[in-house]
């Protein structure tokens, strides 16, 4: 059953998240990120740089994105959730793919369409 979600001011959280953004505007930041436009080749090295844990146990994160790899190919993700929207920026920067996912739905999992719609763009550039 769907429902309204409780209003929430996340004024509070705006050093790390509650930010708003067009899916135009998130699209435009993923690519310059990709293009290497935003941050110097070294800075984006590191965070898309998988990091370890504190006794050397890999982990899937970098600095502040997931990262990882699929069919090949490298692959970086934020998702972002809160009271009333589930987000998700998909990247595949060696292929300059930017996939933008905003829903107003709470607890929605966004990556298996992300993935999806990759695919479909991949293939259809082919």
């Amino acid at each position: 059953m769907l429902q309204n979600s409780e209003l929430l001011d996340s004024s509070y959280k705006l050093g790390g998240g509650g930010l708003c953004c067009s899916a135009t505007d998130l699209v435009k930041f993923g690519q310059a990120l990709a293009a290497g436009k935003l941050l110097k080749a070294e800075t984006l090295a590191a965070m898309w740089t998988a990091q370890q844990k504190k006794d050397g146990t890999p982990t899937d994160y970098g600095l502040g994105v997931r990262v990882g790899e699929r069919n090949g190919r490298r692959v970086i993700a934020h998702s972002g959730a809160q009271s009333r929207v589930s987000t998700l920026l998909y990247l595949l920067p060696d292929q300059q793919v930017v996939v933008v996912l905003l829903c107003n739905l709470e607890g929605v999992r966004l990556q298996s369409l992300a993935e999806k719609l990759t695919d479909l763009v991949l293939d259809a550039s082919k």
